[in-house]
This record gives structure tokens, C-alpha cells and sequence, in this order.
């Protein structure tokens, strides 16, 4: 009897320890909620990560360099403009202009796509694009376009070529996270 009761204790002990452990390790108990207000939408992203607002962007999330003084330069960048409407511009035509623009400006880009995807459930393009960095080195970029009552909304995840498969988990779990929270604002500072 007094084996089976420190038997029944010793396995609640473990699977408490390991509930404990399962928590602490939970992707979800990483990732903290950034809202914006201005564009109406929220979206998670890694707690050690910096949080950018700028002129020219809604929000930047930024892996800070590591003990080393490192890092691959792993980002995530969320541009919202508007659409012009007199054009009538439909997502792929939107995805073809981004597509030309960098063609043009950007000879030795390696271009692929638009793929049709989906965010926020709803339709999407992504574009893969790798491109020359400082000292050699490849910087490849994940961009993913969505329109959303006539703004477009740029999502680009860019890292050096040796750690950007390390850290795409995280920019996932960070777009399947985003979210729209009403009606959207027009964008002001």
C-alpha cells in the first residue's frame, strides 16, 4: 500500500514538473501581442525581439544581436499604404508591381513567385527573394502581400541566408498570429 501511494505521488510529482516545464517552454509564453491602433490590427511577436515604429513602416520587430555581439539581421518589417483605387489594382496586380519594381531596381535579385497563400484568412501572395548582402553573404526575403479595404498591407521577413531557416518558425507562428481588430483607421502618427 505505502508503495503505491509513493508510486501515485512520485508520478503527480513528474507530471506536474512536466506540465510546469511544457508551460515554460510554450511557444505562446514567448511571444508577447503588439496592437496597432492606427491600422487596426494586432499581431504576436517574440518577447527578446525590439519593437520598431517608423516613418516609413507601421512596425518593425528586430532579433537583438545575441551574447556575441551577433546576428543575422533576422526582421520582420509591416508596411500599410493605401491602394490606389482609381487604378482598380487587384492583389496580383499588386504582387506583379512589387515583382517589376524590384526587377528594376534590383538586377542580381533572385525573384520567385507571387505564390497565392493566405493570411489572416484571407488571400495572399509571397514573394521569395534573395539578393547579395555586405561581405558576400546572402539576404533572403519572405515578402506577403495582403489588401484589405483598399490598403495593402506589406509583410517582409528578412535574415542573412545561415539563419533565416532558423528563425522562420517564429516569423510563422507571427503572421499566423495576425489579426485585423475592426474596422480599419486610417493610418496616422
Amino acid at each position: 500500500m505505502r508503495n503505491k501511494i509513493y508510486r501515485l505521488l512520485i508520478v503527480m510529482l513528474l507530471s506536474s514538473s512536466l506540465a510546469v516545464a511544457q508551460q515554460k517552454d510554450s511557444p505562446q509564453s514567448n511571444f508577447i501581442v503588439y496592437r496597432s491602433l492606427s491600422y487596426g490590427f494586432s499581431i504576436q511577436y517574440p518577447k527578446t525581439w525590439e519593437k520598431h515604429n517608423g516613418a516609413d513602416y507601421a512596425v518593425a520587430f528586430v532579433r537583438p544581436k545575441n551574447s556575441a555581439g551577433t546576428s543575422g539581421g533576422e526582421n520582420l518589417l509591416i508596411h500599410v499604404f493605401n491602394l490606389s483605387t482609381a487604378t482598380g489594382q487587384t492583389l496580383d496586380d499588386q504582387a506583379a508591381l512589387n515583382v517589376k519594381q524590384l526587377k528594376t531596381s534590383y538586377p542580381n535579385l533572385i525573384i520567385m513567385g507571387p505564390h497565392p497563400t493566405t493570411l489572416a484568412n484571407l488571400p495572399a501572395r509571397e514573394i521569395h527573394i534573395a539578393a547579395p548582402g555586405p561581405s558576400g553573404s546572402i539576404v533572403k526575403t519572405m515578402e506577403v502581400l495582403l489588401l484589405k479595404d483598399h490598403k495593402v498591407y506589406a509583410f517582409a521577413y528578412s535574415a542573412d541566408k545561415t539563419t533565416y531557416d532558423a528563425y522562420f518558425p517564429a516569423i510563422k507562428q507571427m503572421l499566423d498570429s495576425f489579426k485585423f481588430s475592426g474596422a480599419s483607421e486610417s493610418p496616422s502618427r
